[in-house]
């Protein structure tokens, strides 16, 4: 079974887009709506895709707990 999650966020995105979709807390407290999640995740795509990187391939996320 293969899941996209970007069709998830997408879906997210078209359904409520100024609802609240990640809150980070640091050293102040950020939020991003489902708009703003989407279009971050669509300039990473880009960004991966000008890097060779094609539909399909895997891809490692690192990021703080």
């Amino acid at each position: 079974m293969t899941v996209n999650v970007s069709e998830y966020l997408r879906e997210a995105a078209a359904n409520d887009p100024d609802g609240i979709a990640l809150v980070e807390h640091r050293a102040e407290r950020r939020e991003l709506s489902w708009r703003q999640f989407d279009e971050a995740a669509d300039a990473i795509a880009r960004g991966l895709s000008g890097r060779g990187l094609v539909a399909g391939q895997r891809v490692a996320v690192v990021m703080a707990n």
